[in-house]
Order: C-alpha cells, then sequence, then structure tokens
C-alpha cells in the first residue's frame, strides 16, 4: 500500500523542526507538536506565585491507568516522573515534586471521592487529573460526567489549588470503537466554564498518529513498553510547555 502523503500541517512541522534543530535535541524534535494545540486562556495563578518567589511546588497527578504507568516498566517512567524531570530542568533551583495518585479502572467519580485524602491532604499549587477515558469505554452518562467534572474543580477551587484537566489517550483502533466525542466535547465545555486548562492528549497523539511521528496501531506486543515510554516522556514534555505558557 502506497504511504499517504504528508497533510500541509505536517509539512509546515516539519519546516520547523528543521529550523530549530540546531537548539532541540532528537527527543525534543520528536516530541514536538502544533502549538495551537496548546493554546488557551486559563491560568495558574498560584503555581505562577510558587515558581516567582522560587517557593518549593507540589503538584499531584491523579487519574487512571495512564497515569499510574501501567503500560511502562517502571513508575519513574510514567509521566508524573518524567514532568517533574522536565520542570526541574525548566525551572532550575526551584525543589519541584509531582506526586503519582494514579489508580487503574476508576471513573472520574471514584477518583473524585479520592481528592480528599489523595488530593488536598497534599496542598500542592497544581491538580493534574486525568479521566474520561472510563466513562467513554463504559457509555456512561455525559451530563453526570460533567457534574463531576464541576465538582471537582469546584473543590479544588475552594482550596485555593490551580487544575488542568487531561483527556483521553488516541490510537486509530480505539477511537473506531470507541465514541469519544461526547465525553472529549464535555471536558472542554467544563474546563472553559470553570476557567480550567484542558490539556489535549488526545488531540496530541492523534497528530502524532495522523503523521507518522509514533506508531500506535502495528507495534509488535514486545515493543509497547518501550513506545509508552516515549510517550509519556513526550507528554511530559508538552505537558511542561503548557504549565509554562499558562503562567500569568
Amino acid at each position: 500500500m502506497a504511504r499517504p502523503s504528508p497533510s500541509p500541517l505536517a509539512g509546515a512541522v516539519a519546516l520547523g523542526l528543521l529550523f530549530f534543530a540546531g537548539a532541540a535535541t532528537a527527543e525534543e524534535t520528536q516530541c514536538q507538536a502544533p502549538p495551537e494545540l496548546l493554546a488557551s486562556e486559563a491560568k495558574l495563578p498560584r503555581l505562577a506565585q510558587h515558581l516567582k518567589e522560587r517557593k518549593p511546588v507540589t503538584i499531584v497527578a491523579i487519574g487512571g491507568s495512564s497515569t499510574a504507568g501501567n503500560a511502562v516498566p517502571s513508575p519513574a517512567q510514567a509521566y508524573p516522573a518524567r514532568l517533574e524531570a522536565a520542570l526541574t530542568k525548566r525551572y532550575p533551583g526551584v525543589p519541584i515534586r509531582v506526586l503519582n495518585k494514579g489508580a487503574p479502572h476508576e471513573d472520574a467519580q471514584q477518583v473524585l471521592a479520592r481528592f480528599p485524602r489523595d488530593v488536598v491532604a497534599e496542598n500542592p499549587d497544581l491538580a493534574i487529573w486525568e479521566t474520561g477515558t472510563i466513562e467513554a469505554v463504559r457509555r456512561m452518562d455525559v451530563e453526570s460526567f460533567a457534574t463531576t467534572l464541576d465538582e471537582g474543580l469546584a473543590l479544588l477551587y475552594a482550596q485555593h489549588i490551580d487544575a488542568i484537566l487531561v483527556n483521553m489517550q488516541y490510537s486509530h483502533k480505539t477511537a473506531a470503537v470507541i465514541d469519544f466525542d461526547p465525553y472529549l466535547d464535555t471536558m472542554r465545555r467544563v474546563a472553559d466554564l470553570n476557567d480550567a486548562y484542558l490539556f489535549p492528549r488526545f488531540e496530541i497523539m492523534k497528530f502524532w498518529s495522523d503523521n507518522g511521528i509514533f506508531d500506535f496501531e502495528t507495534v509488535p506486543k514486545a515493543d509497547r513498553p518501550s513506545l509508552a515510554t516515549k510517550v509519556y516522556d513526550c507528554l511530559a514534555r508538552q505537558l511542561a510547555d503548557a504549565i509554562a505558557e499558562a503562567l500569568p
């Protein structure tokens, strides 16, 4: 089968990557995604203040299997640990820790029930809430999902904790059999209404897949942990970029 020709967007990104090749590492180049995917008016004021004052920063990453890092060989390769490394590199001299509170197979309501113990009790500057996969897989009620997200964000804001929502992972195979769209739309709507930053993991991974940056479809089973390690590292780099963009 003939390989499809690159899209105009892919060509533009490729030219940009060539222009910056002298400054970027191979890993950073592979991790690139269109900047407009990260664009948002939402801000992270508490985190920004602590970084400005060079105070210790605590971030809690809470969610399901992809937060816990089930697809990688060790927790050190999960996205929260890679995010801690990326932010520490970006803000040298500021003590930064990212706590991994991922638990497999929990829906948003179950994760929300853990907020008092796993988020609020840690007094973080930022909570990163990865969610939506279980709801889409189980075809759970969309409005109930929206209500849960609203309640979670309200709880975080009442404790003066900045918030980022992270939507689902993408692969062509799963997107062909699971209707993610209502849940993606709900997360966008809830984020907009609550002035929360929505990290578009689904859209970023779709861009990588469509443009041949990562092969999520035909990778051999034995190579999946290595692929997951690379993808989590790239997502952490993109999330660090998003956090930097969201600092007022």
